[in-house]
């Protein structure tokens, strides 16, 4: 049984023990789990709102099939165009870690009312709106508040897609301009 739980995951990882995703700012934008975020500080200050994606809904399709108690056996890599690399295990990346990290995708600016204007297109089409128009009007409304656990007065400058690691007290992982995602099987579990 045990054996056929580690073939699993690694089939999962189509044949190899490592997966990897270009993050491209254009499939990221089409990803159906993005949201709008608002970044806040520890002492509560906005620091910004985001369109953003857990860091999960990206590395899911890599790690789906794979059984809970065999995150720990996973780490998740992500480089930035500069070359740079930070390494996050599996189990900070779940959702039910406390701050799962965020890939921010672009600055939300902008207000919602209490009504949102949404124009109909075409001719003789009664009611029909574009799905594209509803989401550009709502897309200032906040979804989620992300409060950080690292002591920031303003954002620091990003290129998007941008990694952010709220639960570190400094940004010290934070990837600007993050290019590619890798999930690497980094460990085998020993059995007693």
């Amino acid at each position: 049984m045990w054996l056929v739980v580690l073939l699993c995951g690694v089939l999962v990882l189509r044949g190899a023990e490592r997966a990897r995703m270009r993050l491209e700012g254009e499939l990221l934008a089409q990803h159906p789990a993005r949201t709008t975020v608002e970044i806040r500080s520890p002492s509560g200050q906005s620091l910004g709102r985001y369109e953003a994606i857990r860091l999960w809904d990206v590395v899911l399709p890599h790690v789906a099939g794979v059984p809970d108690s065999l995150y720990r056996e996973f780490a998740v890599l992500v480089a930035g165009r500069d070359g740079r690399r930070v390494v996050l295990a599996a189990e900070e990346v779940v959702p039910q870690a406390g701050l799962p990290p965020l890939l921010l995708l672009r600055r939300v600016d902008g207000r919602i009312g209490d009504t949102v204007r949404v124009p109909v297109r075409g001719a003789g089409r009664v009611g029909h709106v574009e799905r594209e128009e509803v989401e550009r009007a709502l897309a200032p409304a906040v979804r989620l508040r992300y409060r950080l656990r690292t002591e920031l007065r303003r954002m620091p400058p990003l290129q998007f897609p941008a990694l952010i690691v709220g639960t570190d007290v400094k940004p010290w992982r934070w990837v600007s301009g993050a290019a590619v995602l890798e999930v690497v099987r980094v460990a085998a579990q020993v059995q007693p």
